[in-house]
């Protein structure tokens, strides 16, 4: 496959934004009193301009708000830290231990208006032995019917908890070779079937790559998506600071969301099977991405 090309990204400098913020203004309360949707930032800065800056530094979405956050399968916090799956064989008797997800409480709001999510994941053993680890995760963008309650009871492993999610877009991180069809064990790639259920089948994908790293190495991977509808459509995927894959998507013709077609639930998943391994994620924060 050949690379992509560089994605040259713009930045706007927020230094002079503080600057005119008036000083009985505290960004963190703005933040705190509504995180989702800008609504006290609205009616605090009349400025317009001004108000898009300071929405662009408030996240729209982050994996700090317990709250608003809900967890299924074998999920469960650790600290700050959002444990998908443990180090540990599945037992037979118990299916909910190989499959977790964690989705935003409520739909995450104008993410078809173009976002920037930042994440930290952690896949691997914390300890060497002879089996390889397995199967992988996947940050994903849904609007399935059963919302922030969907979750798929992935006895194999090999759908990484996502697939079979209607009406969603997952990047999934793959650390198992199923068979011939994918790439290798160690890639990373863009999986939708529009509105139907998802698939983790490599024919589903519309752009991969394989990093240069071994991703279940058990150290912190950063993460980087962007999703630029004012850029052609361009979904973007950097991993550990390298821009490894640029697709071209249509988020609202793709699938069908909310709120004039434009809020989604957002949230990552993760299985094993007879191989397993740890899937953390470790942080993550969405902003939105404002055209200037």
């Amino acid at each position: 496959m050949t690379p992509p090309s560089e994605v040259t990204t713009s930045t706007t400098s927020t230094t002079s934004t503080t600057s005119n913020i008036s000083n009985n203004v505290d960004i963190a309360v703005v933040e705190e009193i509504n995180l989702s949707d800008g609504v006290a930032a609205t009616a605090v800065f009349s400025n317009v301009v001004l108000r898009r800056k300071v929405l662009s530094m408030l996240p729209i979405f982050s994996l700090k708000r317990r709250d608003k956050i809900v967890i299924h399968g074998c999920a469960q916090w650790s600290g700050e830290i959002m444990m998908l799956t443990r180090c540990e064989r599945r037992f037979p008797e118990n299916i909910n231990r190989n499959s977790a997800a964690c989705w935003s409480r409520t739909c995450v709001r104008d993410l078809a208006s173009g976002f920037v999510a930042r994440f930290g994941i952690r896949m691997g053993k914390d300890h060497s032995d002879s089996e390889p680890g397995a199967d992988g995760m996947a940050f994903v963008i849904h609007n399935a019917k059963r919302g922030n309650q969907t979750h798929v009871y992935d006895d194999k492993g090999s759908g990484m908890g996502y697939s079979g999610i209607e009406n969603s877009i997952a990047i999934e991180f793959d650390t198992f070779k199923l068979n011939d069809s994918e790439p290798d064990a160690n890639h990373i790639s863009v999986q939708t079937n529009g509105r139907a259920p998802n698939s983790s089948n490599h024919r589903y994908s519309i752009g991969h790559a394989s990093p240069t790293c071994v991703m279940n190495d058990y150290q912190l991977h950063r993460v980087i998506v962007t999703y630029n509808p004012f850029k052609e459509r361009q979904l973007v995927v950097n991993f550990d600071g390298r821009d490894l894959i640029q697709c071209t998507v249509n988020l609202q013709q793709l699938l069908r969301l909310n709120n004039n077609n434009s809020d989604a639930y957002v949230g990552f998943t993760a299985a094993t099977g007879y191989y397993f391994q740890v899937h953390s994620v470790e942080y993550c924060d969405i902003y939105r991405l404002n055209e200037y």
